[in-house]
């Protein structure tokens, strides 16, 4: 299994060279995983950075987000709840949440072509994923 992709404030050059993925690029996969969980369960992209839960759907497609920047990016929770604007704890509830849910058929179908999308788009992208 490949090593996680770990954040990083250096320099491009120098996160290359040392194994690390740029912040940036890591915030931007992030973006995406947003733009897609928003598309996927039809909620719009601010009700997902809301600093408030807003509505269930939005809070499912935040956590399935946050799932796949944990999962496909191999971020830890606290890297990933700093990227969402929550705290580590939050971040960890999501990826449980998600798992959790994918014990129903039906909710697997959903989350594997979401995962499907984001994979394509993280395979046209700098970013490396941990499994894509």
């Amino acid at each position: 299994m490949p090593s996680p992709v770990l954040l990083s404030p250096m320099s491009p050059a120098a996160t290359r060279a040392a194994g690390h993925v740029p912040l940036d690029s890591v915030r931007h996969a992030c973006r995406a995983f947003e733009a897609e969980a928003a598309e996927f369960f039809a909620v719009p992209v601010s009700d997902i950075r809301s600093p408030t839960r807003r509505g269930p759907a939005a809070a499912v497609a935040r956590q399935c987000a946050m799932y796949l920047a944990h999962t496909m990016l191999g971020q830890s929770y606290r890297a990933v709840g700093e990227l969402f604007g929550r705290d580590r704890t939050t971040a960890s509830h999501a990826c449980r949440r998600i798992e959790d849910w994918r014990d129903d058929p039906m909710a697997e179908a959903l989350l594997t072509a979401l995962e499907r999308r984001c994979a394509a788009m993280v395979a046209q992208s700098a970013v490396p994923a941990v499994c894509a």
